[in-house]
């Protein structure tokens, strides 16, 4: 009994499974190149989901959004207009102590730049 199904069984592993091996071998680089076009995919989906958590991460409370008014930088724009408001009344006593001779002729005081101006004679 044996020897009636082994002819049979070496019969089908001599035509394997009817495909030939140039089909094997380009099917299987096909695979290898899916392999490649996958992992090249992934490392791209991996590096836009970094970038798009990066974009999403939360703010830190120093940082502001859009159309927020960031505490430090009112705090500096009240402290510069405070300064400008002392050097205008600075600026007008310097001009009221220096009005008699600015009457007299003996000097000139003016604004040039948004500083006090002393002009002095010549002579």
């Amino acid at each position: 009994m044996r020897a009636r199904w082994l002819p049979a069984l070496v019969g089908l592993l001599g035509v394997g499974c009817g495909i030939t091996e140039e089909v094997h071998t380009q099917t299987v680089r096909d695979l290898d190149k899916c392999r490649q076009d996958l992992a090249t995919a992934r490392a791209d989906f991996e590096r836009v989901q970094s970038e798009l958590d990066t974009q999403k991460a939360p703010v830190a409370p120093s940082e502001t959004r859009p159309g927020q008014i960031d505490p430090k930088e009112v705090a500096d724009l009240e402290r510069a207009r405070d300064a400008t408001q002392r050097r205008a009344e600075q600026g007008k006593q310097l001009a009221a102590a220096l009005a008699p001779l600015a009457q007299s002729g003996t000097l000139k005081v003016g604004a040039h730049k948004g500083r006090i101006a002393v002009a002095l004679p010549d002579k």
